[in-house]
């Protein structure tokens, strides 16, 4: 039997002997170390495929996974060429696919083959098909975490979107409401004005536009006891503005009895 790389001449018929037979303590001996040669020789093999025969591709594969098993655990493993053309064998619809993915499930030492992957779904499995019902219950899952997600999220946009909708109407009564209260408030006496704003409890000084605030020194004057002792609790914490001048000319003020 001939594996010389350097050459490129391989007798497949006599590799599938060898690994069939159980000898392959000759290719152990020569490729073990040498994952890079392993892969090289499993390309090789399988390149020959195309002028292969059914029968041939079926043995051909199977003695690939015994070649591997001679090297104990990992063989080539993710860098063997196997489990890629189990790939590409699925993706054929090759006749006798079933059959040789369970053979492979149940003798192959390299974890990635037949699948091309190593993880706990493929410990977990105890056949391949057990394997693909595994990855299938999985990916449903993921499928109805998205759509739950999806749903959630859904939600919680329509909700905010109505609550955007409720605030902006909110904010729309309360802007009508403001502009109502300060043009009826626009057209009577300054020193009248400002007494309704301090007997005014739902509405912060700020409410009410900064010119509200000026009053001459006369209008000032005139403000009644209770109006000046009102007036200088809405306006303790203004100190800038019309406001906050405001509130410094109340407390210069004598109170009168």
């Amino acid at each position: 039997m001939n594996l010389s790389l350097d050459d490129k001449k391989m007798d497949v018929d006599g590799f599938i002997e060898c690994c069939e037979s159980g000898s392959c303590s000759d290719l152990k001996e020569k490729y073990t170390g040498k994952v890079g040669e392993v892969y090289l020789v499993e390309e090789y093999l399988l390149s020959q495929c195309p002028v292969l025969k059914e029968e041939k591709i079926d043995k051909l594969i199977r003695a690939l996974v015994l070649f591997e098993n001679c090297f104990g655990n990992w063989g080539a493993g993710s860098s063997s060429v196997v489990h890629r053309f189990f790939s590409v064998l699925r993706s054929q619809k090759y006749p006798h696919y079933d059959e040789l993915e369970e053979w492979a499930f149940q003798v192959a030492i390299n974890p990635y083959i037949p699948f091309g992957s190593a993880g706990s779904m493929r410990l977990r499995a105890s056949s391949a098909n057990h394997y693909r019902q595994i990855v299938s219950d999985l990916e449903n899952s993921l499928i109805q975490q998205k759509i739950a997600r999806k749903k959630r999220l859904d939600k919680k946009r329509r909700i905010n979107a109505l609550r955007y909708s409720e605030q902006c109407q909110n904010q729309k009564s309360i802007s009508e409401e403001r502009k109502k209260i300060i043009n009826s408030l626009s057209n009577i006496d300054p020193v009248q004005r400002i007494k309704v704003i301090s007997e005014d409890t739902s509405h912060p000084i700020y409410y009410y536009p900064e010119d509200f605030s000026l009053l001459t020194e006369e209008q000032v004057g005139c403000l009644t006891s209770d109006t000046v002792n009102r007036l200088k609790m809405k306006l303790y914490r203004s100190t800038r503005g019309g406001w906050g001048r405001l509130s410094n000319k109340l407390n210069k003020l004598d109170f009168r009895s």
